[in-house]
């Protein structure tokens, strides 16, 4: 976890213990911010030196006024007394990742850049930071909780991003049938059967329809818009209200044909053929 200068140092004492449940007051009003890591000690520990001393590392949760936080701890805090010294590392907690991490349990407690120099191999070992679950804002980089309307266009244009690539990973659409003609027939879900068994039929007899089934929904596979734009009509039979032919049209410009039905009931083979040939 990061170490601040001795300039840059927050120094408060334990004002109250109730479990894990820590309150620290800092004078002049120099609080650690949220999510930062505080580190308890008792004057003989000197940061853990001593045996038999306090030495604890807390989380801040939150700031209660009179120059106070409320902090929970990740270690036990028997033994933990009023006065003792807090002092706020000046960024979160942060755990050693890397290969001699691997089938070991690391408390966030430790310290994590002495786990890091003993498990990883001393300076190749990496610290990162502890994840925070929630459904709150976070900055970027730190994971703190932010408010900021900039941090949060640019977090929820970041995650927007991340889930784009994995458009990546996505493997290509497959084309049963011819890859290009008439008539495509594109499903989703519980579809597959009756769009299959109908194109097998038509394609029988002649017919130039395919069909596609897709997997993955968002994203759409890279190469969905080119094969869509291979073939005169998309047809899309779905049971709901076309909500996959409303996202196609919206992303791809593509003109498709909704086919809906909401009876609770699924296609039957015929209504698909019937449907199809309308197109052909």
């Amino acid at each position: 976890m990061a170490h601040p200068t001795a300039v840059e140092q927050k120094i408060g004492r334990v004002v109250q213990v109730i479990g894990p449940v820590v309150d620290i007051e800092f004078a002049g009003g120099a609080l650690p911010d949220i999510y930062n890591a505080v580190r308890i000690v008792s004057d003989e520990a000197d940061r853990g030196t001593a045996a038999g001393g306090i030495d604890v590392v807390a989380d801040v949760e939150q700031h209660l006024g009179e120059n106070r936080v409320r902090t929970v701890a990740m270690k036990p805090t028997d033994g933990m007394q009023r006065g003792m010294r807090a002092i706020d590392t000046g960024g979160p907690i942060s755990m050693p990742v890397g290969p001699g991490t691997l089938g070991r349990v690391l408390f966030s407690g430790d310290d994590a850049e002495k786990a890091a120099r003993s498990l990883s191999g001393g300076e190749s070992a990496r610290l990162l930071l502890a994840h925070r679950i929630g459904g709150l804002e976070k900055a970027h980089i730190t994971g703190n909780v932010n408010y900021d309307p900039d941090n949060h266009d640019f977090m929820v244009r970041l995650r927007a991003e991340k889930v784009e690539r994995i458009a990546q990973d996505i493997p290509p659409v497959e084309v049963f049938g011819q890859p290009k003609g008439k008539v495509l027939v594109l499903g989703w879900g519980s579809t597959y059967g009756a769009i299959t068994t109908a194109v097998e039929q038509l394609q029988s007899k002649g017919a130039s329809v395919s069909s596609a089934h897709l997997r993955y929904l968002n994203p759409f596979p890279r190469d969905l818009g080119e094969v869509l734009s291979r073939f005169e009509t998309v047809l899309v039979p779905e049971l709901n209200l076309g909500q996959l032919a409303l996202l196609v049209r919206a992303k791809y410009l593509v003109d498709v044909v909704s086919f809906s039905k909401v009876k609770g009931k699924p296609f039957k083979v015929s209504e698909l053929i019937n449907k199809i040939t309308e197109y052909l």
